[in-house]
């Protein structure tokens, strides 16, 4: 059985693998991460139940929202993978977005 979660993990591993996100541009930086956003809105979409379709943009706009934050508040030196952190602060802004819905 493939776990959603792992799937996440893995997708986040790819864009990782890609190097540092220092020196990244926004646009480039959604880019590299956008399969490991689609998972993560997926899953979160999924446990909220059914979601109109109209409503997917923003959803999306809070996925997006929530990896620039990460990478803003992201502090290389503890030890962490960049995944791992923006894995929660994506998941977090998506589902505060569908709650406010």
């Amino acid at each position: 059985m493939n776990w959603p979660v792992r799937e996440d993990v893995q997708a986040g591993d790819r864009a990782d693998a890609q190097g540092s996100i220092r020196d990244l541009s926004d646009e480039q930086l959604l880019e590299r991460y956008k399969d490991f956003m689609g998972r993560i809105v997926r899953d979160a979409v999924r446990m909220c139940g059914q979601v109109d379709a109209t409503l997917w943009d923003d959803v999306w706009a809070d996925a997006r929202m929530g990896l620039l934050r990460a990478r803003k508040a992201f502090d290389h030196n503890q030890g962490a993978k960049f995944s791992t952190y923006a894995y929660y602060r994506v998941k977090g802004e998506v589902i505060d977005g569908l709650r406010r819905m």
